[in-house]
């Protein structure tokens, strides 16, 4: 009776460390994917980030370059005789 009650005891221990270790590869995993699909968001915003400054930019140039050829061509005369 000692030899089978050993060799639940150990047959226990064995069983509760493949819990052990299989429950850490899931935390693992879990933790893995959790991560990349994290660092995936982050990238997608910063790029949206990104667009959308660089669309303000481009506004912002064509707007700079529009208003000085409006001045350029004589826009300015035209909106004193306007005032006057």
């Amino acid at each position: 009776m000692n030899e089978s009650k050993k060799n639940l005891i150990t047959c226990t221990y064995y069983q509760a460390g493949m819990i052990l270790i299989t429950s850490l590869f899931f935390c693992l995993f879990i933790f893995i994917g959790g991560y990349f699909l994290g660092y995936k968001k982050a990238a997608q915003e910063f790029s949206c980030y990104l667009e959308q400054d660089s669309l303000a930019d481009h506004i912002y140039s064509s707007m700079c370059i529009w208003s000085d050829t409006k001045y350029e061509n004589g826009a300015d005369d035209e909106v004193e005789e306007v005032i006057e």
